[in-house]
């Protein structure tokens, strides 16, 4: 007994100990600590294998459907039997679907209206047995709302066979997408209810931040309580944005209805520049104070997203951080990111941006969502004010694998005409080229930082900025012939320019054959190696600096100046320099330099 004791205690430390090792190597997210981090671990870990269990048994049913349907109707047609509408319907005499069909009609809404009005009387066993759980009010989508009655079973039903196998749905689909302990963008707002005088309630049914269950639900949640008490659809949607940027690590959006995703990405998108302060200042609200909430309620609340927002941190951080990924492991997963203040010592300079890839489970590889993405990144940069010079990276351990050939949308359309095919193939390919060459285009100078693995997509990528800088463990290849095609997204048509080797470029891009970060050195296709991904940042954020000091007029036209150069003749070239100075020689940009330079003092030159 003893013997068996001691073992049962190691073993019981060993599981700890596993539990504890394994929940911290997944990543977190922002505002996680140890307690909230093991109860997502033990939440998921349980939904991931229920999830797998209640897939396959949908996957199941599905294979015998018309049996299991069958057996549905029986198992219904029993449990309401006793139920008034089963009596005035005769469904004791029913056993079989066929005589179902034939002795109930199809039915609508209106036929249950009178037992309804019953239950509304706090009547019992009218359509269903018991009492229901609440009368829930349908959205209205389809029609004018309609009331419900909604039992305990349903709930359960709901859970067992829908939540639950939503989640082993996006395991299998998107593998790691809960496996980490990335918080969720819960989008959800005060269920309307009210209590009827028999005591049963009558209102929407989803989820309410007002639940019980709710609340203890919060710590799988980015944002925290007080943005859930904003009674302001406008402003809960702009605080859950808000702490959504903040999170570097954001797994899922999820909300009960899809328009309400649309809505908040809407309103990321045209209050982008007050988010950006908000996160910078520290201070909700910076833009403007809600019209319709009291005064007490705006500062409590105010005070506490505020406190939660910044944790007390420095406010030197880094400005804007766009955060690339599967918005599956991600819903916003893949695209919008604020700073995170523990890593404030990382702080960037007035004007540098940082762009980072995060999608390192799949090391970084290029899904369809990153082509649109990434040109809207970019093109936001590009007409953003504050931004001077943007820094690319990319977190885990490559750089970039390419293109992701599990993503079916990466795939040529299908067609079964060839012609019809091609046609769907070039608009295809031009978005990818698009997402590509809106880096090229940005007018701020784009810096790569590059690591690991740069391979395929990677390097259409890297060719298209305009400095790149590796660490020593960079490697490089292109390719595409060993897959079976020509690159057509963007470095058969660039790195011939960047290298200014044609055999060289030519070697590499028929052989497919990797190539150090040393050979790239030497090749051009990099100014600097360094011996590590930090050391190389720590040399792009130099750059970076450096550019961010001169006049943004002068940076933005000598780029501009360069990408023409390259693509024209020394003639056109000149004639289009003295074109585009004819202009930008006006600015004020010239006498602050030149008043900067006499007084030995620093420009300080204004934002685009």
């Amino acid at each position: 007994v003893s013997s068996f004791a001691r073992w049962s205690k190691w073993g019981v430390a060993g599981i700890a100990g596993y539990i504890l090792y394994d929940t911290d190597s997944r990543e977190w997210s922002v505002r996680h600590t140890w307690t909230t981090a093991l109860q997502q671990y033990a939440l998921y870990g349980f939904l991931r294998v229920a999830g797998h269990r209640q897939l396959q048994q949908l996957i199941a049913d599905a294979e015998r459907g018309e049996e299991v349907q069958r057996g549905l109707l029986s198992e219904l047609l029993l449990r309401h039997q006793g139920t008034l509408y089963g009596r005035q319907q005769g469904l004791q005499g029913i056993a079989t679907l066929e005589v179902f069909r034939r002795s109930h009609p199809v039915t609508c809404h209106g036929h249950y209206a009178p037992y309804i009005d019953l239950i509304r009387e706090g009547k019992e066993n009218v359509l269903s047995p018991g009492r229901p759980h609440m009368l829930a009010m349908t959205s209205g989508t389809s029609g004018s709302p309609k009331l419900v009655p909604h039992t305990k079973e349903v709930s359960k039903t709901f859970f067992q066979r829908g939540v639950m196998t939503a989640f082993g749905v996006l395991e299998e689909g998107f593998p790691g997408s809960v496996s980490e302990l990335q918080r969720s963008m819960k989008l959800t707002f005060r269920a309307a209810q009210r209590e009827l005088d028999c005591g049963l309630r009558v209102g929407s049914n989803s989820a309410s931040p007002d639940s019980p269950g709710f609340q203890q639900m919060l710590f799988a949640y980015a944002s925290p309580k007080g943005a859930y008490d904003l009674s302001n659809e406008a402003d809960a949607l702009y605080a859950h944005a808000l702490f959504a940027l903040k999170d570097r690590n954001l797994g899922i959006i999820e909300a009960n209805f899809a328009p309400l995703v649309c809505m908040m990405l809407d309103s990321a998108r045209e209050n982008r520049r007050n988010l950006v302060q908000d996160l910078r200042n520290g201070h909700i609200w910076d833009r403007r104070v809600p019209e319709d909430v009291p005064q007490p309620e705006l500062r409590q609340v105010r005070s506490i997203l505020s406190h939660l927002l910044f944790l007390k941190a420095p406010l030197e951080l880094e400005q804007l951080e766009f955060n690339f990924g599967v918005w599956g492991t991600g819903a916003m997963d893949e695209a919008l990111i604020g700073p995170d203040p523990r890593r404030a010592e990382e702080a960037l300079q007035d004007g540098v941006y940082h762009v980072e890839m995060n999608r390192p489970a799949s090391r970084n590889s290029l899904n369809s969502l990153f082509w649109p993405e990434c040109r809207n990144v970019f093109e936001y940069l590009a007409s953003e004010s504050d931004c001077r010079v943007v820094i690319l990276s990319a977190r885990g351990k490559s750089f970039c694998a390419g293109l992701d050939l599990t993503d079916p949308l990466n795939q040529p359309p299908s067609a079964q005409d060839a012609a019809r095919r091609g046609l769907k193939f070039i608009d295809h390919v031009k978005i990818m080229q698009d997402g590509i060459s809106a880096v090229e285009l940005c007018l701020k100078p784009v810096i790569a930082v590059v690591h690991g693995a740069c391979v395929g997509a990677g390097v259409d990528l890297i060719t298209a900025v305009d400095i790149r800088i590796c660490a020593d463990d960079a490697y490089f290849c292109v390719k595409e012939a060993a897959v079976g095609l020509a690159a057509d997204v963007g470095t058969l048509a660039r790195l011939p320019k960047i290298v200014g080797n044609d055999s060289a470029v030519r070697e590499l891009c028929l052989t497919a054959r990797n190539f150090d970060s040393k050979e790239a050195h030497r090749l051009g296709l990099v100014s600097a190696v360094l011996p590590s991904l930090e050391e190389a940042m720590v040399q792009a954020k130099h750059i970076a600096g450096l550019i961010a000091a001169n006049s943004p007029v002068a940076v933005v036209g000598t780029k501009k100046n360069l990408n023409y150069a390259r693509d024209h003749t020394v003639h056109d070239s000149l004639d289009y320099v003295r074109t585009w100075n004819a202009s930008m020689i006006q600015t004020d940009d010239i006498g602050e330099g030149f008043s900067a330079s006499m007084k030995k003092t620093k420009p300080v030159f204004s934002k685009l």
